[in-house]
């Protein structure tokens, strides 16, 4: 007995450092800032959803209550699963209905924020100004400097005001994303400035806040594709840098225009 004991007790300590390396090895869920209109826990697993911040009404938790958020948290998740999303609202509607909204230094702020106080690696941003501001452009910069991939959708007034540019989505070190229709073609409300890649965003199958599926298009569901597919390449390369990840993505998307990048498709689509 004392021999078999002496024996297992050996075998153990060996195995100890191979359960050691394989722990060390292990992939790191990839956290996301999903700054947006909050995430429903009823739709989305709890599990994947960590400590968030109402920015636009501070004493309210994060739980969604005008369901954009939500579908763009699914949408992520289909495409990386494991990944951790970070609720960070910036825009919600309160009791009385009135909708309330985060003013552009406050989602600079909250920009600052995914990094620094939620170790966000990707920043979704669904949503943006059609004006070049200062400290939008310092806080998206700082996010590059600091590691984290910014995906932001390009805009839906390509059919009223074809001219604007939005931002973030059109400095360099974002992932400005476009939405195709179900053909394949770009859709005609998918603005053509500071499109880096595009995505399908035409009646596209998301969840709603009770959880159940809906029918949504725009340019925000497109970036939410992206989004994922940011994150589960971090998820299996976390040595990445952003802009290795721009570079990874965009040759490999599908070329749809004329050879290389061209205003309306950026690089192609995401494949």
């Amino acid at each position: 007995m004392k021999r078999f004991l002496s024996v297992l007790i050996s075998l153990l300590l060996l195995m100890s450092p191979v359960f050691a390396a394989e722990n060390e090895n292990a992939l790191q869920p990839v956290r996301v800032a999903l700054i947006d209109t909050g995430i429903s826990p009823v739709a989305i697993d709890i599990s994947r959803i960590a400590e968030g911040k109402n920015y636009a009404i501070p004493d309210r938790d994060t739980a969604d209550v005008l369901g954009h958020g939500t579908a763009l948290a699914g949408l992520i998740l289909d495409a990386a699963p494991d990944a951790i999303l970070v609720p960070l609202v910036y825009c919600t509607k309160s009791a009385n209905g009135t909708i309330v909204q985060c003013s552009v230094n406050t989602v600079a702020k909250i920009i600052r924020d995914a990094v620094d106080a939620y170790n966000c690696r990707v920043i979704n941003i669904s949503a943006g100004i059609s004006k070049d501001v200062p400290e939008l452009r310092d806080a998206i910069a700082y996010a590059e400097e600091r590691g984290a991939v910014v995906v932001a959708s390009v805009g839906n007034t390509n059919r009223t005001e074809p001219w604007l540019s939005y931002y973030p989505a059109s400095y360099d070190t974002v992932i400005g994303v476009g939405a195709l229709r179900k053909d394949g073609n770009v859709a005609s409300f998918s603005q053509r400035h500071g499109v880096s890649i595009v995505a399908p965003g035409d009646a596209l199958k998301v969840v709603n806040p009770q959880g159940y599926t809906t029918t949504a298009s725009g340019t925000s569901y497109a970036t939410a594709q992206v989004t994922g597919a940011v994150a589960a390449l971090l998820a299996e390369s976390p040595e990445l840098t952003p802009e290795q990840v721009r570079d990874h993505l965009f040759s490999n998307a599908k070329d749809l225009g004329p050879d290389g990048y061209d205003s309306d498709t950026g690089y192609g689509a995401l494949r």
